[in-house]
C-alpha cells in the first residue's frame, strides 16, 4: 500500500493561494473575456469531499490536480462574457459557443497548474473523478471566483495547494477598465484542426514504407473534411484547397447544434 502525505493547511497557505487565485483568475479574464472585471475570491469554503460529475479537471495524478464548475449550470454568464449579449436566444449553447467555453475553462485550468509549478495538462469533463484524492488530510481545498454574474467553484488538489503556497504572492494587479472590443470574443485563440481521414497499418507495413508509397483513408475524395478544435469537438467541415501558396480549408458546414454534432 502507497503512503500518502497527511496534510492541514492553515490560514497563511490560504492566503497565499487566494492571492495566486485573483492574479490566474484576472489574467484569464483579460484575455478572453469582452469586459473582464476584478475577480471575488473565497478560498476554503467547505470540505473538498468527492467531487460529482458537474466538475471538469485537469492534473498529472491523483494529488496534482485542479478541477472546476460553473456554479447552477451558468453558461449564459460564461457566453455573456465571451461573446456579449448577442446569440445567447436558444436553450442551450450552439456547438461552436460551447468549444469556446470549454477551450476557455481548460484555459483557466492550466494556468492555475501552471502557477503550481505544473505543466499544461488535458482537461477532462467529470472522467476520473472519483480517483482524485480529497476529504481530510489530502490537503485538497475549495475555493470559488465570481467575475460579476458568473460564479465559478474550484477544488485544488493537496499537492497543487503546498505548491502554490510555496511560491512568492506578488501584489495583486489592478483592473483596469477596458473598453468593449468589437470582436464577438476576447483575445483568446483556439486551435483549430482539419482531419483529412484514418488508416489501419500493422506494425509490419508501417516499417516498410517508402517514399511513393500510397496509404489510402478511409474518408471519400468528394465529402468534406471534418473541422475540430484540439480538444476534439466538432465544429463544421471544408473542402481542402490552395490560398497564395498556402494549403487552405473553405467551409462548408457549420454544425449549429448538438444534434448535428453527434452525426458528424
Amino acid at each position: 500500500m502507497q503512503a500518502r502525505p497527511f496534510r492541514l493547511s492553515g490560514e497563511r497557505a490560504h492566503a497565499a493561494v487566494k492571492a495566486l487565485l485573483r492574479i490566474e483568475a484576472t489574467a484569464w479574464a483579460k484575455e478572453w473575456f469582452i469586459q473582464p472585471q476584478e475577480p471575488q475570491v473565497e478560498v476554503d469554503i467547505g470540505e473538498c469531499a468527492l467531487l460529482d460529475g458537474g466538475w471538469r479537471h485537469a492534473g498529472a495524478g491523483d494529488e496534482s490536480w485542479v478541477a472546476l464548475r460553473l456554479r447552477d449550470g451558468l453558461w449564459r454568464e460564461l457566453a455573456a462574457e465571451l461573446f456579449g449579449s448577442s446569440g445567447l436566444g436558444g436553450a442551450q449553447p450552439s456547438v461552436l459557443m460551447s468549444a469556446v467555453m470549454d477551450e476557455s475553462l481548460g484555459d483557466l485550468l492550466n494556468r492555475l497548474l501552471a502557477a503550481a509549478g505544473g505543466s499544461e495538462a488535458v482537461s477532462h469533463p467529470a472522467a476520473g473523478l472519483a480517483s482524485l484524492r480529497t476529504g481530510y488530510g489530502s490537503g485538497a481545498l475549495l475555493a470559488a471566483v465570481s467575475l460579476g454574474a458568473l460564479h465559478i467553484d474550484l477544488g485544488i488538489g493537496g499537492h497543487v495547494v503546498t505548491a502554490l503556497a510555496a511560491r512568492d504572492t506578488p501584489r495583486s494587479p489592478r483592473v483596469q477598465p477596458l473598453s468593449p472590443r468589437e470582436a464577438c470574443i476576447a483575445g483568446g485563440r483556439i486551435a483549430v484542426e482539419v482531419r483529412v481521414g484514418e488508416a489501419e497499418l500493422t506494425v509490419g507495413e508501417l516499417s516498410q514504407l517508402m517514399i511513393g508509397d500510397v496509404i489510402r483513408l478511409d474518408a471519400l475524395h468528394s465529402k468534406p473534411l471534418s473541422v475540430r478544435t484540439r480538444s476534439g469537438r466538432v465544429v463544421g467541415a471544408a473542402y481542402l484547397g490552395l490560398r497564395e501558396d498556402h494549403k487552405a480549408v473553405q467551409m462548408a458546414v457549420q454544425i449549429s447544434d448538438r444534434k448535428e454534432a453527434k452525426h458528424a
